[in-house]
């Protein structure tokens, strides 16, 4: 009982690194996504470190079960999306050895959420 309660803490502290670290890299991609291919081995290090961390998130999206600590859960959700969303924005053909693996994530995690029925409530306020 004590090591299953280390694990869960430990998990719950290796996410709320993982997640800003992610989204930092998210936010670099997003406003400053030029300089990839102007700056020597831009493009390289991120690929390297979004390669690296992906399993780290797929392994913890695998672990997550019905006890997850609400907090956890919900910092887990946004890393998950923040590294599908820093792989986007990758040049096409930069990550072609997990490219699949990162695919078929993105989708399984579209097909989850659907089946969670957590639509935005504000969707709707959007689109009008």
């Amino acid at each position: 009982l004590i090591d299953e309660e280390r694990n869960k803490l430990e998990q719950s502290q290796s996410v709320s690194c993982l997640e800003p670290f992610i989204t930092s890299i998210l936010v670099f991609l997003q406003n400053s996504s030029e300089m990839l291919l102007s700056v020597p081995d831009a493009l390289k290090r991120t690929t390297q470190i979004l390669e690296k961390l992906f399993p780290i998130i797929l392994g913890y999206s695998q672990m997550e079960g019905g006890d997850t600590r609400t907090f956890t859960s919900t910092r887990l959700d946004s890393a998950k999306a923040a590294i599908i969303e820093a792989f986007a924005w990758l040049p096409p053909g930069s990550f072609p050895t997990i490219s699949s693996s990162v695919f078929s994530f993105a989708s399984r995690q579209i097909q989850v959420e659907t089946k969670k029925d957590s639509s935005c409530t504000t969707l709707s306020e959007l689109l009008s």
